[in-house]
């Protein structure tokens, strides 16, 4: 009889949830890539909505620039955030800083298993909590808001993640268009293992 084993990482018994969102052997490429995957689609609409860039690509040729900026809005991309104070972590995927409103939005995107959803936001949240705290302080900001974008690895997403859409002004379409890029991830990912 034949092992159960993942016959990558050989830790844990094959099952699709591990395939597609456990497995220690795929986090480091296949995993990454669908988790970029959903933040350039969030970064590129940001980029559009606030005219830091003039034309869109399709989200798999987009490659967002490390900084955008004009005179109303910075943006970056996985860029670390320095402060006065150690914290632990201080590189979110993407953040938005509103100069005129004096408001920056942390953002950062996980990709769990689907029963990991509620946790995970939960998580990002508090992950980010510290670094909010201290940003707002050094940067002189009136409001440092953290928003968690989580969607499972087969598009589930929590009954907030409209809303946390929404406090970044992206359109309510994006909740779509990262649900099918990330869902073909996933598959691609699961047809990659089983040959």
């Amino acid at each position: 009889m034949e092992s159960d084993q993942c016959r990558r990482c050989g830790d844990a018994r094959e099952t699709i949830e591990h395939i597609i969102s456990g497995c220690k052997v795929l986090a480091g490429n296949e995993y990454i890539e669908r988790h970029d995957t959903a933040a350039k689609i969030i970064h590129q609409e940001l980029a559009k909505e606030h005219h830091l860039i003039q034309t869109t690509n399709p989200h798999y040729k987009y490659k967002p620039e490390s900084i955008l900026e004009n005179e109303k809005h910075k943006l970056y991309w996985n860029r670390t955030m320095h402060t006065d104070k150690t914290v632990a972590h201080n590189r979110p995927d993407i953040t938005l800083i509103c100069k005129q409103e004096q408001t920056t939005y942390l953002i950062d995107i996980a990709i769990p298993g689907d029963t990991n959803v509620a946790a995970k936001e939960q998580e990002k949240v508090t992950k980010y909590i510290p670094l909010a705290v201290e940003m707002k302080e050094i940067w002189k900001q009136k409001k440092v808001i953290v928003i968690p974008v989580v969607i499972s690895a087969t598009g589930v997403t929590s009954k907030n993640f409209m809303r946390h859409i929404e406090k970044i002004k992206v359109p309510k379409y994006i909740h779509s268009i990262i649900q099918k890029a990330v869902i073909l991830k996933t598959a691609n990912t699961v047809r990659k293992f089983l040959q």
